[in-house]
């Protein structure tokens, strides 16, 4: 892994594409505010982070990557931190005052061993269309949550010993195989329960806590006792989730088991059978990519979870040409495509496309508004 850092690192700097990026270029009318703050209490805080319309400029605009998170992420994965680092401006407004008015609301959760700012592209197109995106930190599950001064660091997951990587992916393709085959959802959930075993062991233990975490801070949503600059102008009759690998399984049990939450958007992850209630009545839709991890393996995410869409009247979108990291803003880098990292999909073609899949979903079910565009390089299936 160390010398595998090291090749990228190379290739990066000769490259002069490590720390640039495309910002973000949002196309809605709404200037987009944004601020960080914990909700909770001593005992059980989430570090949140709210991007939303804005009525005016502030005098101070966010980073695009800080440094402290830059710090965490290169020891994370490998790399030195001048690689992470990103200090250009973003046209996003630190504790703007907000938007006249109340807006819809979406809750985020990241991958698992991520953060909260990984899909940041996405947060700001939607808050420039009147979204509020509430994206979540999990102290000691996330790559660094804060509280004020308190900074607390990703808590290692217990590992038996050095990890396979060629025996885990072959695995993970077995089992993806094995869910495509489920044709009833029972076969589904029988099968859907052997793969979280096989594959999924390790991070399900954590599970339950990002779903303590969500619940926490929806209830002090309702309650509205929290320190958000935009409480009062939560439209929380209109609220739905979306996330990414872990944090999509998230997003989809949420809305199974939350009468708050009306609609969920899971991005190339997985749904694990103990969410499955499908007496709920919210709109459901999956994205996958259908390219495996370094187009070797045959592990992409690609219909796992269709008899669950079927029995839910959701929807399922395929990108093509789409990896697993392709649905985070690690798509802005085309140059990982060296290194199996992202698949072969343009990557300007995948931002304009998830952007434009997420705002027309949400916008359906939370606004009445339209329908999910056919786009090109998509695939959309709507049971």
């Amino acid at each position: 892994m160390q010398q595998f850092a090291i090749i990228i690192t190379i290739v990066l700097v000769i490259s002069g594409c490590a720390t640039s990026p495309p910002l973000p270029q949002p196309s809605g009318s709404d200037l987009v505010g944004y601020q960080r703050t914990p909700i909770g209490n001593d005992d059980h805080w989430v570090d949140v982070q709210a991007y939303y319309p804005a009525q005016a400029e502030s005098d101070t605009r966010l980073v695009a990557t800080p440094d402290d998170l830059a710090g965490v992420m290169a020891n994370a994965y490998g790399m030195p931190a001048f690689l992470m680092r990103d200090n250009r401006l973003l046209d996003v407004f630190i504790e703007a005052p907000p938007a006249l008015g109340r807006f819809p609301v979406l809750i985020f959760n990241h991958g698992h061993s991520s953060f909260a700012r990984q899909n940041q592209a996405n947060f700001i197109e939607l808050a420039s269309q009147g979204y509020v995106v509430l994206t979540l930190n999990h102290p000691g599950y996330s790559l660094l949550s804060k509280n004020g001064e308190q900074a607390v660091q990703q808590t290692p997951v217990a590992s038996s010993g050095p990890i396979d990587m060629d025996l885990a992916l072959n695995q993970l393709a077995q089992d993806f195989d094995a869910l495509r085959q489920a044709d009833k959802l029972n076969q589904w959930l029988v099968t859907m329960a052997q793969v979280e075993q096989n594959s999924f062991a390790a991070v399900l233990a954590e599970f339950d806590q990002w779903v303590a975490n969500n619940e926490l801070v929806l209830n002090q949503l309702v309650a509205g006792d929290t320190e958000l600059l935009v409480q009062a102008h939560l439209n929380l009759e209109h609220l739905g989730y979306f996330g990414h690998s872990f944090g999509g399984a998230v997003a989809t049990y949420m809305n199974m088991n939350s009468a708050l939450v009306d609609a969920s958007f899971n991005l190339d992850g997985p749904v694990f059978a103990k969410s499955v209630n499908t007496t709920d009545a919210g709109a459901y839709c999956f994205a996958y990519g259908n390219e495996g991890h370094g187009d070797k393996h045959g592990s992409d995410f690609s219909y796992i979870n269709q008899p669950l869409a079927q029995a839910l009247n959701g929807c399922e979108v395929v990108f093509q040409g789409a990896q697993h990291m392709n649905f985070s803003d690690l798509n802005q880098l085309p140059i990982l495509r060296r290194f199996g990292v992202l698949g072969s999909v343009d990557t300007e073609l995948m931002q304009d496309n998830l952007n434009q899949v997420l705002l027309d979903f949400f916008n359906q079910h939370l606004r009445n508004q339209g329908e999910i565009s056919k786009l090109s390089g998509t695939q959309l299936t709507q049971h």
